[in-house]
């Protein structure tokens, strides 16, 4: 994969500077802090289509505004019953914005944890927003390799390579489709070649980006245990019994839609008589 030479291209756009490039500045960047936003939003017309920026600031907007109407504090102290029996365990109750993928936009996943200070929050939210919506166009294959080989796919010199207009037929690297390629670093990687097949091309034809509109939402993490409790064990059936008491109680003044939550509960397929390290609940807000 291409590696940019500096993390201030944004102070001097080189004629040379790619949608890798812009990738790279979103992902390594993504407290948002060092952004010019106005900048970013030039490069993500530019690369991704016009409009989607102020549709992606017009959606954070109104995810921090639904978290403005949390009292976290509030939910917190709802939960000390069960955290206090669970003392042993690391806890966390924290605002966030919800996320899902391409393949299940109703999934939601992941999280990305926001900050007390909410609107400071907004650069870091948009970056990964916009990163999430070039990384689909930009890889194939696995060991993943570049989609985009030709210079005009990369540096989009036609719309036709935005983002919004997305097709996979569109570029060359299509048509290698259960070819070996071979890899770029096969001592890192462990493979001499990378393949993809018709079903690779498949996802990349149900690439919409109007599903990103859907993919993230206001919400609260709730998390008990986890890796370095590891040792410790949580029936999950009295886990889930008790908590079924004391969420109502710490959701008394929020608004929200559904509780998502963890280990397929209602859809599982094993005994809930059992032991588990760690315990996450994500509540969607309204």
């Amino acid at each position: 994969m291409k590696h940019i030479k500096t993390y201030k291209v944004f102070e001097s756009i080189e004629q040379d500077y790619d949608i890798y490039d812009f990738f790279e500045e979103l992902k390594h960047n993504s407290n948002g802090k060092s952004f010019d936003m106005s900048r970013v939003k030039k490069l993500s017309d530019r690369f991704i289509g016009e409009g989607v920026f102020e549709r992606i600031y017009k959606m954070v907007d109104s995810i921090l505004h639904s978290l403005e109407d949390v009292d976290i504090n509030d939910v917190k102290e709802g939960m000390l019953d069960v955290f206090d029996e669970y003392h042993e365990l690391e806890s966390r109750v924290m605002l966030c914005m919800l996320c899902s993928d391409l393949d299940n936009v109703e999934k939601f996943n992941g999280m990305i944890a926001v900050g007390p200070n909410l609107d400071n929050n907004k650069p870091r939210m948009i970056c990964i927003i916009l990163r999430d919506i070039i990384y689909p166009t930009l890889f194939i294959g696995y060991p993943i390799i570049n989609l985009r080989v030709q210079p005009s796919e990369s540096l989009v010199t036609d719309k036709k390579y935005q983002c919004i207009n997305f097709n996979i037929d569109d570029y060359t690297m299509s048509a290698n489709v259960d070819k070996g390629i071979p890899t770029k670093d096969p001592d890192i990687s462990g493979y001499k070649h990378t393949k993809f097949t018709n079903y690779d091309l498949d996802k990349k034809r149900n690439y919409d980006i109007e599903k990103f509109f859907e993919m993230y939402k206001p919400g609260i993490y709730i998390s008990l245990g986890g890796f370095n409790n590891y040792e410790y064990k949580i029936n999950l059936r009295k886990l889930e019994s008790e908590l079924d008491v004391t969420l109502p109680a710490a959701l008394h003044n929020v608004n929200y839609e559904k509780i998502i939550w963890d280990a397929s509960r209602f859809t599982r397929k094993f005994n809930d008589d059992t032991g588990v390290y760690d315990y996450t609940i994500k509540i969607l807000l309204k």
